[in-house]
């Protein structure tokens, strides 16, 4: 790839590591998500993501794409976003057809032609054809379209307003606690989003971007994106609790989900914020630094 330029993962999954030669693990990237290249060596590619993050990933794992090509993707409304845990590509629409992929929740597919046997014609990012089930994709609602502009903050706030207008804001909330409730029992992975790997602020991530929302992808409110602080008081479902260096999604009723290395859990759990609750957590429920939402 050189002269840089743009790239799409092909792999099931790209992580991310923070260095160029280094296997400490930063982030992780899904099939179909695209990226500026900004850097390279001879086994990664320095990139930057849609949502505003950079790192390095294994060359093996991406193809090189034109923004023109990443910007039609989207333009076409074709581009769909898987919802299962993990959905098979076969060959056949039918459950009798030969599996020649999987891939986990977030992964983008181009869908070609939804049949009405219950069935979509996708294409790959690496360019596999095949067929997968309707119900286990949503057309996408987020855009890596603005990858030029180099993440322009005023492109998250855009989205954030966009689907809150469209959708309302109860309805939006629903869907972000009910996206990230899909992820329960999920392992903890460091850097992970993948519904085999996640940690806590891949699930946060993750939740509004399933909902057609970009936020900050570590535990922080970060300048530039929608998430904005408010006092505690004034939690509803859908907002984030931060701790130092964790991120929570609250739920309501005081419980609030996470993805948590913690030896007695090492996944993703719900836990409380009230004391009389078994699901609670003294040293977290002490421990909060800020609460943020986008509404």
């Amino acid at each position: 790839m050189s002269g840089y330029g743009y790239c799409i993962v092909t792999a099931p999954r790209a992580f991310m590591y923070e260095k160029p030669d280094g296997f400490a693990i930063a982030d992780e990237m899904l099939a179909g998500w695209a990226a500026a290249v900004t850097g390279e060596t001879a086994d990664r590619l320095k990139v930057l993501t849609h949502y505003g993050y950079e790192g390095w990933i294994g060359r093996e794992t991406a193809r090189q794409a034109t923004l023109q090509e990443i910007e039609e993707r989207d333009r076409q409304g074709q581009l769909c976003i898987l919802t299962g845990m993990f959905t098979d590509l076969q060959t056949a629409p039918t459950v009798h057809g030969e599996i020649t992929g999987t891939y986990g929740r977030g992964s983008l597919v181009t869908r070609t032609a939804e049949r009405d046997d219950g069935y979509s014609e996708i294409v790959a990012a690496d360019g596999s054809r095949g067929y997968m089930p309707s119900v286990a994709m949503k057309k996408r609602t987020d855009s890596d379209c603005y990858l030029e502009s180099g993440c322009d903050s005023s492109v998250f706030d855009r989205i954030a307003g966009q689907r809150t207008d469209s959708l309302g804001i109860e309805r939006l909330r629903g869907l972000i606690t009910s996206a990230a409730e899909r992820y329960l029992g999920t392992q903890y992975r460091w850097g992970g989003k993948g519904a085999d790997g996640i940690d806590c602020s891949g699930l946060a991530f993750m939740s509004y971007m399933l909902s057609g929302v970009l936020i900050y992808r570590d535990a922080s409110i970060e300048a530039g994106y929608p998430v904005h602080e408010i006092p505690r008081d004034r939690l509803e479902p859908a907002d984030l609790i931060f701790f130092r260096g964790h991120v929570a999604v609250y739920l309501g009723n005081g419980r609030y989900i996470h993805s948590t290395g913690y030896r007695e859990s090492c996944g993703c759990v719900i836990n409380s914020l009230l004391s009389d609750s078994p699901d609670y957590r003294q040293d977290l429920a002490e421990g909060i630094l800020h609460t943020g939402s986008i509404f």
